[in-house]
């Protein structure tokens, strides 16, 4: 019964990372996850308990790895795709769990010597074991020139409450750290209540009223930012190009000639910015940063600017570069990737290995020629205008300080995001668990953000919580128009 338990926790934790309509399973299950330390005979039990709901809830976090199935860019067939990426999502899952089990052995020491600090501790062991467990699963993320890091928030349980707006205040005060806290607080909370043998029932349901009147006060004394008014105009460029379409004899040729046309019709409607999704390449289709320059200056009679995203080649790999080129001052500025997603930008030693093991030498080669990033050497905005907005790439949305780092460079209200997830099939868990953690983290820096992306649709995310699309002013087979007026 007890490890039905541990099982039913765990699965409820990952349910919630999977579709928004499952967040309040995060009370429940965590509600079990106490009751099965309260009830662990031993250490090893917690320990073996706690790696179970670790892992199983690091599963719902990292599920979003399926839809990368069928991965058409490796010869690899079928059950061989099933068994890396099933490799991928357990191995990963599992180390994440470690945190979760360390923290659950913590938990059961203090619960055997004193209850009241059991409860006071419980939402920051969780916590410090979320953040261990992100420590641990890039162990196995490792690959060339990838540090070990805790940056990576899929599968904690604040997700639950991104998208509840009675939580948008914490939000704010904290980002997602402290939703995490809060729905662990809660949950001990009401364990807490519900288990106090020396409580009657009239008792009890005075204290949930009590803390339900307590967040809606919360609430009303600590609203978020409303929108600023910026007093910009930005068009964003939504792409549909696939990689079945890429890899075709003329995929290069129609998304070039698309993106094109794109850019020359947002101009046209004199905007700001002009924002390219990522890896949109436009600077080589127009030959080089200065031929770029001078052909959208040609051909653009406003002082617009545009922003693209390409592959720069260098001694230690390639980079994944932005480029700003800015009409009106006549000036290119560039800033580069710092943050890398396994599997999609660099190859881990792990899935290299497996690639070896199954005897693809030149799958492992060919991937590795294609997947070779690394975090680039120009980081900062030193020569930008203050005006001028930073640029998120695609990855770094998951990653805890993505947005704030970009917002202790910039003075801009606005930040940039620029996506692509071609190699994705309608990933609908990714992009419901980026959709939370860029609402978080626009709520807690007070930022803007807006996004532009190729098969994945453009949106803004405002200080204040909202997530909405633009007015898209013209729609083709390949490519939307989306209008931000802020």
């Amino acid at each position: 019964m007890r490890w039905f338990v541990w099982l039913l926790s765990g699965l409820c934790l990952a349910l919630i990372s999977v579709n928004q309509v499952f967040w309040w399973l995060a009370f429940l299950g965590l509600f079990l996850f106490i009751y099965a330390i309260t009830r662990a005979l031993s250490w090893h039990e917690a320990a073996l308990g706690g790696l179970l709901v670790g892992t199983l809830k690091a599963m719902g976090g990292y599920a979003w790895g399926w839809s990368a199935y069928p991965m058409v860019w490796v010869t690899l067939g079928k059950l061989g795709q099933i068994l890396l990426i099933s490799a991928y999502w357990l191995s990963t899952s599992s180390f994440a769990g470690l945190g979760i089990a360390a923290a659950t052995v913590l938990l059961f020491l203090i619960w055997q010597k004193n209850r009241i600090f059991f409860f006071a501790l419980i939402p920051v062991l969780w916590l410090a074991g979320e953040i261990l467990g992100s420590f641990t699963a890039s162990i196995i993320l490792l690959g060339p020139n990838v540090p070990l890091n805790s940056d990576v928030v899929h599968g904690y349980v604040g997700i639950a409450l991104a998208n509840i707006s009675l939580f948008y205040p914490f939000s704010s005060i904290t980002g997602i750290y402290g939703l995490t806290v809060v729905v662990v607080a809660l949950s001990a909370f009401g364990y807490f209540v519900w288990t106090h043998a020396a409580w009657g029932w009239t008792r009890k349901v005075f204290w949930y009223g009590y803390c339900a009147t307590a967040l809606l006060i919360f609430y009303v004394i600590f609203p978020t930012t409303p929108l600023p008014a910026v007093e910009k105009t930005i068009v964003a460029i939504d792409t549909r190009f696939s990689v079945n379409l890429l890899h075709g004899p003329d995929g290069e040729k129609i998304k070039a000639s698309n993106e094109i046309t794109a850019v020359l019709a947002a101009a046209k409607t004199a905007p700001d910015i002009i924002l390219l999704p990522e890896d949109a390449r436009l600077t080589d289709y127009l030959g080089g940063t200065e031929a770029a320059l001078t052909w959208l200056d040609s051909r653009i009679d406003t002082d617009v600017v545009v922003v693209d995203s390409v592959r720069v080649e260098d001694e230690e790999g390639a980079v994944l570069r932005a480029v700003y080129y800015d009409l009106g001052k006549q000036a290119v500025y560039m800033t580069d990737k710092q943050f890398l997603i396994p599997q999609g930008e660099y190859i881990t030693y792990p899935f290299i290995l497996g690639l070896k093991l199954l005897g693809r030498d030149e799958d492992w080669s060919k991937i590795l020629n294609n997947q070779n990033y690394h975090p680039g050497k120009q980081a900062g905005y030193d020569k930008f205008p203050a005006d001028i907005p930073g640029v998120l790439f695609c990855s770094e949305s998951s990653y805890i300080g993505g947005i704030s780092r970009i917002a202790n460079l910039r003075e801009s209200p606005v930040v940039l995001h620029v996506i692509s997830h071609a190699r994705f099939n309608d990933p609908d868990i990714l992009w419901y668990q980026l959709d939370a953690m860029i609402r978080t983290q626009a709520i807690y820096t007070k930022k803007i953000v807006i996004s532009s992306g190729n098969v994945t649709p453009s949106k803004l995310y405002g200080p204040d919580g909202r997530i909405v699309r633009g007015e898209v002013i013209l729609s083709t087979e390949f490519f939307d128009l989306v209008e931000y007026n802020l």
